[in-house]
């Protein structure tokens, strides 16, 4: 009866008067019907041509008249209903549209905008007007219609080809921040809404440097990130910040896991601290000790999500004693294997940072007295010798071999166990002056305490004879006349350097085997006659049996192993210093006899009876 223009006239004339009399009458059922026509008038008066800026034009002012029912009644239905159909009509369009090739990018991206914008008003209108509280369904609304604008737009400027979805991002987070500033001080909106609007804008911001950049920009950006938002928390007193912050702090962790993985295969080789990988690691420690400064401050008892806020302030403090040393523990251990091509003196500067660094650390923690830190710290130094003792101990004798066999002249792990010895010894002061501060550790005053000591200490140091012995005795080793017998034999290229290692390791024990016969059962006795000295002085009665055992086991391992394949003069110079050790050891006895046979005062009763 009519054409496609007066007949679409008509039919918006005809939603306008339906919304009209739905407002009017109170009738919401009318206002229901009178939505879906209006959706339905551009599918009725179609004609295929395709002119997407009428129809979405359309739309627009449809929205528009349900964003003024919206100032006027609360019907939430309604506004569902008006967000789900634009919604799902521009998503299919946008398909349609993409699949073909002929998305009109600037025409997409503008009403895409225009229906959040709208969108985004027609929620918070009523309850601006009647300073209502806003329902679950509405929450829904509002980040739906925020998220569903953030990947129409994000696909549609992916499809332009220009680089500006963080800025498209970073735009979001402004205007969400900016609407919840303007809707909470000129209108007093819900304070949920608010926070939920802050809680999106924290979100984009987060969003906005890993979406533009890459790599440590994003950990940077994040670490930053997650003290600002401690602070606003602390200054605004709005607790989801800090929700936020933990967050975004979980985030840099993760996204620095991720960065230092390129350790193993970086792009280019990494400068000597100056690179990526290590500013990150120093930037997230720095972000993470701030945080534990800002969170100390804390007063209140509330929780951050999950954990409680002294909880939480003190696993950040072991997260960025952790991250601080993960950092400089990575960066030494690529620059090391990048420069050295003898892996031992490469591994030395590893080793020689974690016993620095755990000392450093007890030092500081027992300065400031961090009790629980610095139980924490002393355990750690424990395992820390034990694995000097099983394995750390063979790093210098292992650096002589492979200088022999890679023909490299490195004594960084010679050098670098000195300081290690030194941490050793620090370790075992502050051991046995927390076994004074604390007589309950019973581990520490026990007996076998004690038997430890003396066996590390002896072990220890029976090492360093082994180590200078070696390093002073390396003339002994000629390669001349091993890479002769190794080409005599046929050994390929392949295995040469294995075989060159095993004959290098082959002449070094026969010079370990003398150290062991002739140097160990001299400072084994010597060691005996110290620790009796001190056991008597002291009145310490296991030591003194841990003497007599040492030196028993001295001259045991004198006469069944020492005494084979040694050379005269090693056997007249053994057996001459420990029998003058017995002799003095003999003459102390008598000497301090009284001392030594009953130290225990006698009681008043005991000394009636006599």
């Amino acid at each position: 009866m009519f054409g496609q223009t007066v007949a679409f006239i008509i039919m918006v004339l005809i939603t306008a008067f339906s919304v009209l009399v739905s407002v009017s009458y109170n009738r919401q059922e009318l206002a229901v019907l009178s939505l879906i026509g209006g959706f339905a008038v551009p599918f009725m008066v179609s004609t295929g041509a395709g002119n997407y800026v009428v129809l979405f034009t359309y739309i627009v002012i449809l929205n528009i008249g349900i964003l003024a029912i919206a100032y006027f009644k609360k019907w939430e239905i309604v506004t569902v209903l008006a967000f789900v159909f634009t919604s799902l009509l521009f998503a299919s369009w946008y398909t349609r549209e993409l699949f073909d090739n002929k998305l009109p990018h600037v025409g997409a991206l503008a009403f895409a905008t225009l229906y959040y914008f709208i969108f985004s008003i027609t929620v918070v209108l009523n309850n601006i007007k009647n300073k209502g509280v806003f329902s679950i369904l509405e929450y829904i609304i509002l980040i739906a219609n925020t998220f569903f604008f953030f990947g129409i737009g994000m696909g549609i400027i992916h499809n332009w080809g220009i680089n500006s979805k963080g800025l498209f991002t970073l735009l979001l987070a402004i205007y969400n921040l900016g609407y919840a500033i303007i809707l909470y001080r000129k209108f007093g909106l819900d304070k949920n809404a608010i926070y939920l609007l802050i809680g999106l804008s924290l979100t984009f911001v987060t969003l906005t440097i890993p979406i533009q950049f890459e790599g440590n920009q994003i950990t940077l950006f994040w670490a930053a990130e997650a003290v600002l938002l401690f602070w606003l928390s602390q200054k605004s007193k709005i607790k989801y910040f800090k929700s936020g912050a933990v967050i975004v702090q979980g985030l840099t962790l993760i996204s620095l896991l991720m960065d230092w993985l390129k350790y193993d295969f970086p792009v280019e080789p990494l400068s000597v601290i100056l690179n990526p990988l290590f500013i990150a690691g120093f930037v997230v420690s720095v972000s993470l000790f701030l945080t534990h400064w800002l969170l100390k401050k804390e007063i209140s008892e509330e929780k951050i999500l999950l954990f409680d806020v002294t909880f939480y302030t003190k696993a950040v403090l072991v997260l960025a004693i952790g991250i601080t040393y993960l950092a400089g523990f990575l960066e030494i251990n690529y620059q090391a294997y990048q420069f050295l091509a003898n892996s031992a003196s490469a591994l030395s500067f590893q080793v020689t940072y974690h016993f620095v660094f755990v000392a450093i650390l007890l030092f500081l923690v027992t300065k400031f007295k961090k009790e629980k830190l610095s139980n924490v710290l002393l355990i750690i130094s424990v395992v820390s010798i034990f694995l000097y003792i099983v394995t750390f101990y063979r790093i210098p004798n292992k650096e002589i071999v492979q200088n022999f066999t890679l023909n490299t002249n490195t004594k960084y792990a010679f050098y670098f166990h000195y300081i290690i010895v030194g941490c050793l010894i620090y370790f075992s002061f502050q051991l046995f002056k927390k076994a004074n501060e604390i007589p309950k550790i019973a581990i520490l005053n026990g007996k076998l305490m004690l038997w430890l000591f003396v066996f590390a200490t002896v072990y220890i140091l029976s090492n360093e004879i082994m180590v200078h012995s070696l390093n002073f005795s390396t003339d002994e080793i000629d390669m001349k006349q091993i890479n002769t017998e190794l080409i005599k034999n046929g050994v390929t290229d392949y295995s040469m350097e294995y075989e060159k290692e095993y004959m290098v390791e082959g002449k070094l024990d026969n010079i370990k085997r003398q150290i062991i016969k002739i140097g160990y059962p001299i400072l084994w006795g010597i060691f005996s006659f110290v620790f009796l000295i001190i056991g008597i002085k002291k009145q310490l009665k296991n030591l003194r049996i841990i003497a007599l055992s040492l030196l028993g086991l001295t001259i045991l391992k004198l006469f069944v192993y020492d005494i084979k394949n040694v050379s005269e003069t090693g056997k007249i110079i053994a057996f001459i210093l420990l029998g003058v050790l017995i002799l003095i050891i003999s003459f102390v006895y008598q000497k301090l006899k009284k001392l030594v046979v009953d130290e225990t005062p006698k009681s008043s009763s005991d000394e009636e009876i006599q």
